[in-house]
């Protein structure tokens, strides 16, 4: 809690928010950001203008307020819930919002990768909706996970969300029975075509087209007569 004379000085000391150092200003977010619940820290710092007087500044319009209040409670499966909660913050905004802010504020090159990925979902939601499973997985695989997870965290009830969701509870895992060494012995010469076919019976299982590991050898002697 801020002491009530602190906080009365906030106001005429807001001039100076934003001649802190990047890593200054970093650090500070990145402490809020280990607690249990950040919200309320967060929404402090909102009231008072602090994040707005960042230059260039910090998002903080009602949607962006809603989807950070979700992060009271977050996944078990985080990997880095100071990243994650970064992400959540930022994926709303444009790829040259972020760059221009990770420029200000010295994002590491790791932190930058996974926000602008998710923001990138973020801003595909709606294209998302409409995809085959083999689609989906196609566009979200190699991805950091934690990014998949933060859009999918954020992203409104609907298709878009349900498709994210059954990526990391279904399809992400999803590969065919047969691997290279079997596509050779099959008489599938070695080189990119190897990958192409392991890749086309991986898609095959995702879209239902093939159902057993009959019907995967079937697909794979079709695509050896298609050369």
């Amino acid at each position: 809690k801020v002491q009530p004379e602190t906080e009365a000085l906030i106001p005429t000391a807001l001039v100076y928010v934003d001649k802190l150092s990047p890593e200054r200003l970093r650090h500070e977010l990145d402490l809020i950001f280990e607690e249990d619940d950040a919200v309320p820290m967060m929404e402090k710092l909102w009231a008072l203008r602090i994040v707005q007087a960042v230059r260039p500044a910090l998002p903080s319009e009602e949607a962006t307020r809603a989807r950070f209040q979700l992060t009271r409670s977050l996944p078990s499966t985080i990997g880095n819930k100071v990243q994650f909660r970064w992400m959540v913050w930022l994926l709303g905004l444009s790829g040259k919002e972020i760059r221009t802010l990770a420029k200000r504020l010295y994002f590491t090159a790791d932190l930058l990768k996974k926000i602008t990925a998710a923001a990138s979902i973020y801003h595909d939601l709606e294209s998302l909706a409409g995809m085959r499973p083999s689609e989906c997985v196609k566009r979200l695989d190699g991805l950091p996970e934690d990014s998949v997870m933060a859009a999918c965290f954020s992203a409104p009830p609907g298709e878009a969300r349900a498709m994210l969701e059954k990526y990391f509870a279904k399809w992400k895992n999803v590969k065919p029975f047969m691997d290279g060494d079997a596509l050779k012995q099959m008489g599938v010469p070695f080189g990119p075509r190897i990958g192409e076919i392991l890749w086309r019976l991986r898609a095959a299982w995702l879209d239902e087209e093939v159902t057993s590991e009959a019907g995967e050898r079937a697909l794979v002697e079709k695509m050896k007569d298609e050369g």
